[in-house]
């Protein structure tokens, strides 16, 4: 069961880059764009976005994403999500983050990782580059 969940998530994470990479040259690019499940989210994914340009388009970047979503990803695999997160490029949790590993359009895996003192089940980094 544990390898199914794992190439579904696998699955959702490269659609998620497949979005990313839409919405970065439609809106510009990101410091973080993420699919994280943190310990206490039992079992669901949040989608942990970040960039300099957000700003006050938050709730635009929100259903930009959403919609790409629904139109990507299958109900059940929208059922594994969780929420999408939003922070500012200067949140310490994305700093800590965007230090630890690199990446840009790709999906790096993490386990058991806890960054400003977030615990990180699992993660798979899309973009994650300092600002």
């Amino acid at each position: 069961m544990i390898g199914v969940i794992e190439n579904q998530m696998l699955t959702v994470a490269e659609k998620l880059r497949e979005i990313e990479v839409e919405a970065s040259a439609e809106k510009g690019s990101f410091n973080l764009f993420a699919l994280i499940e943190r310990d206490d989210s039992f079992g669901k994914w949040d989608i942990v976005i970040s960039a300099k340009w957000i700003k006050d388009n938050e709730k635009t970047l929100i259903n930009t994403i959403a919609s790409k979503i629904s139109k990507n990803l299958s109900k059940d695999e929208q059922l594994m999500l969780s929420r999408i997160v939003v922070l500012p490029s200067t949140d310490p949790f994305v700093k800590n983050l965007n230090m630890f590993v690199g990446a840009e359009h790709g999906t790096i895996k993490l386990s058991n990782n806890t960054f400003n003192g977030i615990f990180v089940k699992e993660a798979y980094l899309i973009t994650s580059k300092p600002n």
